[in-house]
C-alpha cells in the first residue's frame, strides 16, 4: 500500500576502522581470510558440548575466526580462534578480509550482511529467524543448520561449503547491490516520510477523510429529499412502478424502501465495492478482489494478498461508508434496521459484467449480466475521419483515448506519446485535450471527440489505447481491438489485468510510460497476432448469446413491475420451488423443459372430468417405479378417496382396493400434463418426481384452503414468464459448447484448488 515505506538495512553504514587489536588478527589471516560468528544478544551460554563441536571445527578450518562468546572457553578450541565478547560486527562485516558470517538469522545482522554482500550460514534460534534466513537461502546466500542437530562433522561441511563455492558469495553481493543501488538511503527515507506525516496531518488520514466526506454529501442530499415533504407525496403519488438506481451512492436503496417500491441496480460498483461482493458469494481462494489486478489463478502469496485486501476494503466500509448511511436509515426506514441487509434485499441486480470478460465466479439468480449492453454494429463514420482512415492504406489506424474523466495531460507525457506515434506507419487518431504536442507526427490527427464505438468496428482499425474504463473495454471486446492500455484510476487497472491475463491487452503504468516503452508496447500488440486472435475469439463468444444484453435488461426490469418484487430467485434457479442458492455462469436452467399446454382428453377421460360438475377432479400417480402398493394401504387410500365430493382418476396397479367409492376411477395410465392443464383438475396427489411436480407448477395445481391453489398458481406465472423457453434454452446453451469447443470461459478455478486453499484454511 502507498502508505508503507520500507527501510530495510537503515541502520547499515560503511565499515569505520576496527579496533587494532582486531585489525591485526583480521590481517594475520593472509589469504584465507576471517569467519566471524555471533549468535546475537538474546542467546547467553551455548551447551559445553555444543560449543566444543563447534570450535572443533573451526580448528580444522585455515580461515582464522572471530567468534563473540560467553562462558568457559571450549575444550576443543584451536589457534586460529579469537573469542570476544562483543564485536563491531557491521565494521567486520565491511572488511574485505571477511569470508563468512555464522549467524542466528536476526534482522539487523541478515541486513548487514547483505549490505557488506558477505554469505552466512544460519544458525536459527526463534523468532522470526529462521524466516529471515530462509528467504537469503532462497536468493542463494546462505545456508541453514538446525542447532539440535549440529556436531562437527556437519558444521564443518557446511561452512566449507559456503567457502568454496563461489554462487554464495556471488549472490550476497548482487543482493548487496540491488540493496544499496536505491536514491536515498533507508535512514534517509524514513526521516523524510516521518517528517511528511508531520507536515500534512497524517496523509493516510485525509484521504480516509475525502472518501467520507464523499458519502456525507450524498447522504445530505438523500436527507434533503426525505424533508422535502412535497416530494416525498409527489414520489408516493406518482404511483411509480420500479426504482432503478445505481448502488455507487446509496441514497436510492432507502427510497426504494421507504416508498415500497421494487428495488433494482444498476451495477458494477456500489458503496461497498465491486457489486458481487455484496450479493454473492465470494471464495478469497479464486474470485479476486479490485482493485489487486489479480487472476482466478492465484498463489499461496497472491490469496495471502487479496485476503488483506477484503479486509481493508471492510474496514473502509465500516470506518467512512456506513455510519453515514446507518444514521439516515434508523432515522427513515426504521431503528435497528441494518443498512447492508436494506443493500442486499434489492430485488434484481443488472450487472454490467460479461463472463468472456471477468473471471468465472459464484453468483446468484437475481444477478442478470448486461455487459456490453451500449455496444452496437458499427455506423458509417463522418466523411472527414472515413477518409482519414481510409488514407492508412494496409497499415490500418490506431486510436487513442483516456475518457472523458481526464483533463490535458502534462505537456512532458504528451510530448512522449506524440512521439512514439509518430514512428509508426499506421495513422492515428487521438482524442487529445490541450495544446498540441510538440513531437506530433503526420500520421497523427487530433481530435476533441471521436464515435467511438463506430471506429472501433471500423476494420481498420488494428488497436485501441485506452484507459481502460468500463465502456472501453466492452466496445473493445464487441469489435474485436486489443488493447495498449494506460489506466488512471478507478477500476481501470483492475479491468485491463482481466485483459492482461486473456492475452488481449498490454497494459502500461502512466509513471513508467516514456517514447519507447509505449512504442514497444504499441508494436508489440500490432505485430503478434495472437493479441488480435485472443480479442476476436472473445468478441465472437460476448456476441454468441440467445438475447441481447440489453433486451435481457429490459426483460427483467418489466419482469420485476409485472410480479410486483416478487423473490426473484423462485424464477431464475432450476425449480421455482427450489431454495436460493449461489450458482456458476455455466449452469444453464431449463427445469420443466418437458412442459407444455395441455391437449385436448381422450373422450371417455373428458366424459369422466366433466360429470364432476362444480367440485372438479383429484388425480393421482405414484410414477412409474412403483408397483402394487400394499392392499392395506390402498385401502385406506380409496377410503378416504370414497369422501371426497370430488370425482378422482387414480393411476393404480394390482387388485381393486375393496373400499373403492363410485366417485374413483382406476386407471393404468394417464395423460398426466394434460390432465394437470385441465381446468376441472383441483388437486394433484403425487410422489414428488421432478417431472410431476414441474407439471403440476406449470398447471398451478389442496383443495379447500384456498391459498394453496393461489400459491401454485403464482409459482405458475413465474414459471412460465422467461425469455425463452427452458427446452430452446437447454438448446442453445449445448448448441454452444459444440460451437465453441466447451466454455471454458465459464468454469471458475475451483475445481483446481484443493479444499484447504478453496476455504483458504492454509491462509491462517
Amino acid at each position: 500500500m502507498p502508505n508503507v515505506v520500507y527501510i530495510g538495512g537503515f541502520h547499515c553504514r560503511p565499515a569505520k576502522p576496527l579496533p587494532k587489536h582486531l585489525e591485526e588478527f583480521v590481517q594475520s589471516s593472509g589469504d584465507h581470510g576471517v569467519i566471524i560468528m555471533s549468535l546475537g544478544t538474546f542467546v547467553s551460554q551455548l551447551p559445553a558440548d555444543m560449543t566444543n563441536e563447534i570450535a572443533a571445527a573451526f580448528a580444522k578450518l585455515p580461515q582464522k575466526v572471530i567468534w563473540r562468546h560467553k562462558g568457559d572457553r571450549p575444550a576443543t578450541l584451536g589457534n586460529n580462534t579469537l573469542l570476544v565478547d562483543w564485536m563491531p560486527q557491521n565494521d567486520l562485516l565491511g572488511h574485505p578480509k571477511i569470508k563468512l558470517f555464522v549467524a542466528h538469522g536476526g534482522t539487523n545482522g541478515v541486513q548487514e550482511a547483505i549490505y557488506h554482500g558477505v554469505p552466512v550460514v544460519g544458525l536459527p534460534l526463534f523468532f522470526d529467524q529462521y524466516d529471515n534466513l530462509l528467504r537469503l537461502k532462497e536468493r542463494g546466500g546462505a545456508k541453514i543448520l538446525t542447532l539440535a542437530t549440529v556436531d562437527e562433522e556437519n558444521f564443518l561441511e557446511n561452512v566449507q561449503e559456503v567457502l568454496n563455492e563461489p554462487s554464495y558469495r556471488m549472490n550476497m553481493q548482487r543482493l548487496s547491490w540491488l540493496h544499496r543501488d536505491q536514491p536515498t538511503t533507508p535512514l534517509d527515507k524514513a526521516l523524510f516520510w516521518i517528517e511528511f506525516v508531520m507536515r500534512h496531518k497524517a496523509l493516510d488520514l485525509e484521504l480516509k477523510e475525502k472518501f467520507s466526506d464523499l458519502h456525507k454529501k450524498v447522504c445530505e442530499v438523500v436527507e434533503y429529499v426525505f424533508e422535502n415533504k412535497e416530494l416525498m407525496k409527489s414520489f408516493q403519488d406518482a404511483k411509480y412502478d420500479v426504482v432503478l438506481t445505481d448502488p455507487a451512492q446509496g441514497g436510492g436503496v432507502m427510497l426504494a424502501h421507504y416508498l415500497g417500491l421494487p428495488l433494482v441496480f444498476n451495477a458494477r460498483w456500489t458503496v461497498h465495492g465491486e457489486a458481487h461482493f455484496a450479493i454473492a458469494p465470494s471464495p478469497l481462494s479464486y474470485v479476486p478482489l479490485p482493485p489487486s489486478e489479480l487472476t482466478d489463478q492465484m498463489t499461496f502469496f497472491e490469496r495471502v494478498k487479496n485476503i488483506l485486501f477484503y479486509t481493508m476494503r471492510m474496514h473502509l466500509y465500516k470506518q467512512t461508508v456506513g455510519p453515514h448511511y446507518s444514521a439516515l436509515t434508523n432515522r427513515y426506514i426504521g431503528p435497528d434496521v441494518d443498512y447492508f441487509s436494506l443493500f442486499q434485499a434489492a430485488d434484481l441486480w443488472l450487472m454490467r459484467v460479461d463472463f468472456v470478460f471477468e473471471f468465472p465466479r459464484p453468483t446468484m439468480p437475481n444477478v442478470v449480466y448486461m455487459g456490453g449492453f451500449q455496444c452496437r454494429p458499427a455506423k458509417p463514420l463522418p466523411q472527414h475521419l472515413e477518409d482519414f482512415v481510409q488514407s492508412s492504406g494496409e497499415h490500418g489506424v490506431v486510436i487513442m483515448s483516456l475518457g472523458t474523466l481526464i483533463g490535458e495531460l502534462p505537456p512532458d507525457l504528451a510530448d512522449e506519446i506524440a512521439a512514439a506515434f509518430a514512428k509508426l506507419p499506421q495513422k492515428v487518431i487521438w482524442r487529445h485535450k490541450g495544446d498540441s504536442p510538440a513531437t506530433l507526427g503526420n500520421n497523427t490527427l487530433l481530435v476533441d471527440w471521436m464515435p467511438q464505438n463506430d471506429l472501433l468496428g471500423h476494420p481498420k482499425i488494428k488497436l485501441f489505447v485506452a484507459h481502460g474504463g468500463t465502456n472501453g473495454i466492452y466496445e473493445a471486446i464487441y469489435h474485436g481491438v486489443p488493447i495498449v492500455g494506460i489506466p488512471i484510476v478507478f477500476d481501470q487497472a483492475d479491468n485491463l489485468s482481466r485483459l492482461r491475463a486473456k492475452g488481449t491487452a498490454k497494459v502500461i503504468d502512466i509513471f513508467q510510460l516514456d517514447r519507447e516503452t509505449f512504442q514497444s508496447a504499441i508494436q508489440e500488440v500490432l505485430n503478434e497476432p495472437s493479441y488480435r486472435m485472443n480479442m476476436q475469439r472473445l468478441s465472437w463468444l460476448h456476441r454468441d448469446q440467445p438475447t441481447t444484453p440489453l433486451d435481457k435488461a429490459l426483460f427483467w426490469i418489466e419482469f420485476v413491475m409485472r410480479h410486483k418484487a416478487a423473490d426473484l430467485w423462485l424464477m431464475r434457479v432450476d425449480f421455482v420451488f427450489e431454495f436460493p442458492r449461489p450458482t456458476m455462469p455455466n449452469v444453464v436452467y431449463m427445469g420443466g423443459f418437458q412442459c407444455r399446454p395441455a391437449k385436448p382428453l381422450p373422450q371417455h377421460l373428458e366424459d369422466f372430468v366433466q360429470s364432476s360438475g362444480e367440485h372438479g377432479v383429484v388425480i393421482m400417480s405414484l410414477g412409474t417405479l412403483i408397483g402394487e402398493l400394499p392392499p392395506d394401504l390402498a385401502d385406506e387410500i380409496a377410503a378416504a378417496f370414497a369422501k371426497l365430493p370430488q370425482k378422482v382418476i387414480w393411476r393404480h396397479k394390482g387388485d381393486r382396493p375393496a373400499t373403492l367409492g363410485n366417485n374413483t376411477l382406476l386407471v393404468d395410465w394417464m395423460p398426466q400434463n394434460d390432465l394437470l392443464g385441465h381446468p376441472k383438475i383441483k388437486l394433484f396427489v403425487a410422489h414428488g418426481g421432478t417431472n410431476g411436480v414441474q407439471e403440476a407448477i406449470y398447471h398451478g395445481e389442496v383443495l379447500n384452503e384456498p391459498s394453496y391453489r393461489m400459491n401454485m398458481q403464482r409459482l405458475s406465472r413465474l414459471h412460465r414468464d422467461q425469455p425463452m423457453k427452458p427446452l430452446d434454452s437447454a438448446l442453445f446453451w449445448i448448441e454452444f459448447v459444440m460451437r465453441h469447443k466447451g466454455a471454458a470461459h465459464l468454469r471458475t478455478e475451483s475445481y483446481r484448488l484443493p479444499w484447504y486453499s478453496y476455504h483458504s484454511v492454509d491462509q491462517f
